[in-house]
C-alpha cells in the first residue's frame, strides 16, 4: 500500500487551513448544481424518518442512485450496477446499516475505531455497488448517502489524492478495505484534533471532512496560513 502523505495531513490540522479549505470549497465547488441539491434531499429525509423505514421505501433508494449519478458515479470507466440490482443489494444488508445508524464519527472513542470498522467490514466485503472489481468508491459514496454522520465518502480525484499522491487504484477487496480503514481513522483524527462540530459546520461529520480535503486540494488553498 502507498504510504500516506503525512505532509497534507499536517497543513490540514492546522485549524486555519482548515477554514479556509472548508470555505473555498463552499464557495466555488458544485455550487447549486443537481448532485448538491439530492444530496441535500437525502439528509433531509434521514434527519425526518427513521433510516429503518426509508430502506422500505423505493424512493429512497431511487434517490441514492440517482445521487450517485449526479456525482458521476455512472459515466466513463465508472459504472454503477442496474438499479433493480442496487436496490437488491442495499436491503439485502439492511440489518447490517442499521445497526450501524446508531454510530457517529464524533461519538466514537478513539479506541473503538476498530471495533466500529469491523461492523463497517460485513457490508463492505458483501455489497457489489459498481459493475468490475473495484467497489471503495461506489460503496463509501454509497454508505455515506445511508450512514451520513459516520461514514466518509471517497473519490480519487480528491481524497486518494490528498492521502496517498495518486489515485490508489486496485481491483482487491481486502486491499480496498485497508485503504478504507487509514482514511476512516485519519477522518477520526481529524475530527478530535481540530475539534470539528456538526453544529458550526451545519453539515453531516465526515462531509464537513470531504470538502476541507477538496476546498484543500485546490492547488492556491495550499498557500493559506
Amino acid at each position: 500500500m502507498t504510504k500516506f502523505k503525512n505532509d497534507n495531513l499536517i497543513k490540514l490540522s492546522d485549524p486555519k487551513v482548515f477554514k479556509k479549505s472548508f470555505e473555498h470549497m463552499q464557495n466555488y465547488y458544485r455550487r447549486y448544481d443537481a448532485a448538491s441539491y439530492l444530496y441535500e434531499e437525502i439528509l433531509k429525509k434521514i434527519k425526518n424518518k427513521p433510516l429503518s423505514d426509508l430502506l422500505k421505501e423505493d424512493r429512497f433508494v431511487e434517490l441514492i442512485y440517482a445521487t450517485l449519478c449526479a456525482f458521476n458515479m455512472n459515466q466513463r470507466a465508472a459504472k454503477l450496477i442496474e438499479f433493480h440490482q442496487f436496490a437488491k443489494e442495499i436491503r439485502s444488508q439492511k440489518n447490517n446499516i442499521e445497526n450501524l445508524s446508531n454510530y457517529k464519527l464524533i461519538s466514537i472513542n478513539k479506541n473503538d475505531a476498530d471495533d466500529v470498522l469491523n461492523k463497517i467490514k460485513d457490508l463492505f466485503f458483501n455489497l457489489k455497488i459498481m459493475e468490475g472489481r473495484s467497489q471503495i468508491v461506489g460503496i463509501s459514496k454509497t454508505l455515506h448517502f445511508l450512514l451520513p454522520d459516520l461514514i466518509m465518502p471517497i473519490d480519487r480525484k480528491y481524497t486518494l489524492n490528498f492521502f496517498y499522491g495518486n489515485n490508489q487504484y486496485n481491483q482487491e477487496r481486502n486491499r480496498e478495505f485497508k485503504t478504507f480503514c487509514e482514511v476512516f481513522k485519519n477522518f477520526h483524527k481529524l475530527v478530535f484534533d481540530l475539534k470539528v462540530t456538526k453544529k458550526k459546520f451545519n453539515q453531516p461529520i465526515p462531509k464537513i471532512i470531504d470538502n476541507a480535503i477538496i476546498g484543500f486540494m485546490n492547488k492556491h488553498v495550499y498557500k493559506i496560513t
